[in-house]
Formats: structure tokens, sequence, C-alpha cells
């Protein structure tokens, strides 16, 4: 659905932005859109934030479909055209072709930071999608990979569980069908999640195993926080992993992300999730992850 965020700072100074959401927001009745209206509000930070549904749908145009009968037979020929859209920009073009299955021997530790904020609940169902398309494709076990997941805020991170909470492929593509939604705080802290990163995550990691961590937000860091403190941050990342990958999604700062990626190889831009190339992200990311 179409949404209208609002935020109203000091003085008469306003903010608009229109997004596309979950139809939740507009099929509530007036009290449960109160209830919204007040829990996404920022009044400690001096500024109100309210979401509004447009008053006509722009996000769910529907595909045209022209459905005509040629007289000399019973066929019926159905023809569906639509508008092209921008669907994948990734800092590399070609699709990879991954195996089905990773190898029983590829022993790989990991870590996923997901960004759970206000402008992430528009997208969270889809991303749950694409991280249990990618996990069906990994070896998971004791002796194989692991997989640990935490979620960041503005403020701080939460870790969901740890590398070695879940042995088994079924266990860890329940966590995360089980995950759900739970900041409504706009603006999530990149540097939060680097961070929680270098300071989680020790319990089920294996000496002498591979770290892979994959970020995934739209995001940045506040201008107040120091860049050196971000470089300094990611600098340490770096030399905790070589393989950085980072998935920046809508309106989140490119520059910053390419930086936290461990290089062009390792970095995805997402440009309008609900029109995305599923198969393209999640094939490049597998190309990253899998054993060769």
């Amino acid at each position: 659905m179409c949404l209208l965020k609002t935020v109203s700072g000091s003085g008469n100074a306003k903010k608009y932005k229109m997004m596309c959401g979950a139809p939740l927001f507009c099929s509530t009745d007036r009290k449960r859109n109160q209830q919204y209206s007040s829990v996404i509000g920022l009044q400690s930070r001096g500024a109100s934030v309210d979401l509004h549904c447009c008053d006509s749908d722009l996000c769910n145009s529907p595909e045209k479909t022209i459905t005509t009968t040629r007289p000399i037979t019973t066929t019926t020929t159905t023809t569906t055209t639509s508008t092209p859209t921008t669907r994948l920009t990734v800092s590399q073009t070609p699709v990879y072709h991954y195996a089905t299955q990773q190898p029983a021997s590829c022993q790989r530790d990991i870590i996923i930071m997901v960004e759970d904020s206000l402008e992430m609940a528009l997208y969270y169902g889809v991303v749950k999608s694409s991280l249990a398309h990618v996990i069906s494709h990994l070896d998971i076990g004791p002796g194989a990979t692991r997989v640990g997941l935490g979620t960041f805020g503005p403020h701080s991170g939460t870790k969901k569980w740890d590398l070695d909470s879940y042995m088994d492929k079924a266990s860890v593509l329940s966590a995360v069908n089980r995950l759900s939604h739970q900041n409504w705080d706009s603006n999530a802290n990149n540097l939060v999640a680097v961070n929680f990163v270098l300071q989680n995550f020790y319990q089920g990691n294996r000496p002498g195993v591979p770290d892979d961590v994959i970020f995934i937000t739209e995001g940045h860091t506040p201008h107040w926080f120091s860049q050196n403190k971000l470089n300094t941050a990611i600098q340490s990342l770096h030399q905790k992993s070589n393989n950085v990958i980072a998935i920046a999604l809508g309106a989140a700062n490119q520059n910053e992300l390419h930086h936290i990626s461990t290089d062009n190889q390792h970095y995805f831009y997402v440009q309008d999730i609900l029109h995305y190339d599923h198969n393209n992200l999640v094939s490049n990311v597998l190309n990253l992850v899998l054993c060769k």
C-alpha cells in the first residue's frame, strides 16, 4: 500500500516521504491506526512522526490483462503488459549459477545482521523470504556451516541466536520464520551493527573457520558520530572477516555500505525491494558464501 510519512520538527517545518508498505497499516480500524501513530512518535527527539495511507494506492498499480478469444478455435489467449521498472541495481552485472546444495565439507560461520526499524517494517517479510532462500542452500551442522543472527536499530543491537544455537537446517529456517519486526524507531545506525558484530557472536565461533558477515539495512550512521569511529570499526571488521557482504535497501547510505563491504563484488543495492530480482540477489550472495 502507498504510505505517507510526515516528520514534524520544531516550528512549522515538516518533512514528507512517500513509501510502499504492508497493507496492515491501511486495513486496520481508526483506533488501531491511532495506536500505530502513538508507537512511532519520536517526541524524545523533539520530533513527531505520523504514518498515513495515501488517497490513491500508487504502490499497487495492477498489471493490465487483456483477454481475447479467437473465433476459429476455443483457445483463449491472455496477454500481460506492465510498465518497465528498475528492479535490481548491483555493483556487478553477471548472474552466477550456483550449486543447489552446499558441499557437506564446507565450513563457514555466517553472521547476519538485519536492520530492525520503522522503515524496515515495510520490507521485513521479503527480507525473511530472501534469507530463507539463501539458508536453504547451505549445509547446516556442527561440523559444517553455522548461522547466527542479530538485529539492530538506532541505538543498540539484539542477538537473536548464537552460531551454535541451531545445528540443523530445519531449526535455522524455523528461527528465521519466527523473526518479527519489533523496533518502531526510525533511522537505524550502521555503526551500531558493525560494533555489535565485533563485540558479540563469540559463542559457537570456531577458530580456523572463515567468518562471513552479511548486513541488510536501509540505514546510515548519523552525522554526529565521528567518521574516525566508523572507519576504525570497519577496519576491525575487515580484520575479522574477508567476506563482508552489504545489502543496501532503498534510501541506505550507499557510500557507507560500499566501505563496509569487502569490495565492490560484495556490495548489492536494491532500489525497490517490492519489485526486485529475488533470484539474482540470492544467486550472487550464494556465490560468495558457498565453498568452491
